[in-house]
This record gives structure tokens, C-alpha cells and sequence, in this order.
């Protein structure tokens, strides 16, 4: 699949679709056409992963810079349809405590996310300390440091 990323105005908001994968190798072709959307529209903003086959700590820093470039601008940035992987590290980076997932979006996506979510309750998972996600603003990578 190609790297690519779409975008769109609907209900007042614009939804921007990622293709393929985001990580170290393309974050700054993202990161560049975003800086170029986002200064051309002032709507709320969506970021739709439906597409997304990977996403590594470059693409959450991707995202995390993109959130406060929008805060600072009194603007929102919603989340939605990420893969079950790419969720769950959202969820434990904390990301989805300062930044709305739309739930609602998971109706029309499919059963690996239900599936993932009824599982969840089943499965162990170690407790090998929480990770605090600090954002390097030099490099906009997210590091995670394990809490002691």
C-alpha cells in the first residue's frame, strides 16, 4: 500500500486520512503536508487510521506535535479508527487523556477492535512499571521513560 494521506471537510471538521504506514522514515513528508493543511484550515481536525498498516513512536510524536500545534490555536484533534496494536499504544502512552478517541467511529469498522476489546478482560498482562511519554520538541519524537 502507498504512503499517502487524504483529506477532506465534513460536518465542519477536517478529516484527514492516513494510507500505509507512518513511522521514523516518512513522519517529516507528514509532517510537512500536514504544517501546510492545518495553516490553510481552521477547523477542528480528525485524524482517520483506517488505512494505517503501521505506526511507530514517530507517528504518536507525529500526532502529539500536531495536538499542541492545534491546542495552541484553540483547536481540537479527535482520534479515530486505529488498529488494535496502534490502540493500545495510544492508550498506554496516555495520549486518550488529553486527546478524544471517537468510539463511534468503531460501528462501521469491523470486529478486530470488538474482538480486541472483549478479550482484553481475559488476557494478563505483566506490570513491568508504567512508562511516562515525554516529548522531545527538538527532534518531535515521543520518548517513553519507564516510571521507577
Amino acid at each position: 500500500m502507498e504512503n499517502k494521506m487524504e483529506h477532506e471537510i465534513e460536518n465542519g471538521q477536517l478529516i484527514i486520512s492516513f494510507y500505509g504506514e507512518i513511522d521514523g522514515y516518512n513522519v517529516a513528508y507528514y509532517r510537512n503536508k500536514l504544517n501546510v493543511l492545518l495553516a490553510i484550515n481552521d477547523d477542528d481536525v480528525i485524524f482517520d487510521f483506517k488505512h494505517t498498516t503501521f505506526i511507530d513512536s514517530a507517528g504518536v510524536g507525529l500526532v502529539l506535535g500536531r495536538y499542541q500545534q492545534l491546542s495552541k490555536e484553540g483547536r481540537k484533534l479527535s482520534l479515530r479508527r486505529l488498529s488494535n496494536t496502534a490502540y493500545k499504544v495510544f492508550e498506554l502512552s496516555g495520549l486518550f487523556e488529553i486527546m478524544e478517541y471517537l468510539k463511534e467511529a468503531e460501528k462501521n469498522y469491523g470486529k478486530s477492535y470488538n474482538r480486541w476489546k472483549r478479550d482484553n478482560g481475559k488476557r494478563e498482562y505483566h506490570d513491568h512499571g508504567s512508562c511516562i511519554p515525554e516529548w522531545n520538541s527538538n527532534s518531535e519524537t515521543l520518548l517513553f521513560k519507564r516510571n521507577q
